[in-house]
């Protein structure tokens, strides 16, 4: 059976390891409107398109294409609870963080760092 379960989840993971999210340099260099909308998202952890519109203040138009753009970006992620548009809600999608890298070599830079520190040597 093509397309079964394993597949369609496969498909998502995929999805979200491809996705962008939002980061705190890409909140900070967003337009004044979006940005705002942004951080009011952020405190609510949710909200549905007309909290969104509601919130803006602007019109239904803009806010939509607003929401589209950041949807678009991967900063926002659309949850559907159904086929009508108050079934639908936004949340902030963040950027995930990467893992930092040590080098190969820490146990040893280690080693020396303590040894150093040990015999007086790495103090200036």
């Amino acid at each position: 059976m093509s397309g079964g379960l394993f597949d369609r989840l496969q498909h998502e993971l995929n999805a979200r390891e491809k996705a962008r999210g939002l980061s705190m340099a890409d909140l900070l260099s967003l337009p004044d409107a979006e940005r705002k909308l942004m951080n009011w998202l952020l405190d609510r952890q949710e909200a549905s398109f007309s909290e969104l519109v509601t919130q803006a203040g602007e019109s239904k138009q803009r806010v939509r294409a607003m929401v589209d753009a950041l949807v678009m970006q991967g900063f926002l992620r659309k949850i559907e609870r159904g086929t009508e548009e108050e079934n639908v809600g936004y949340q902030v999608r963040f950027a995930r963080k990467r893992g930092a890298s040590l080098p190969l070599n820490i146990w040893s830079a280690l080693d020396e760092k303590i040894g150093k520190s040990e015999t007086g040597q790495g103090e200036s």
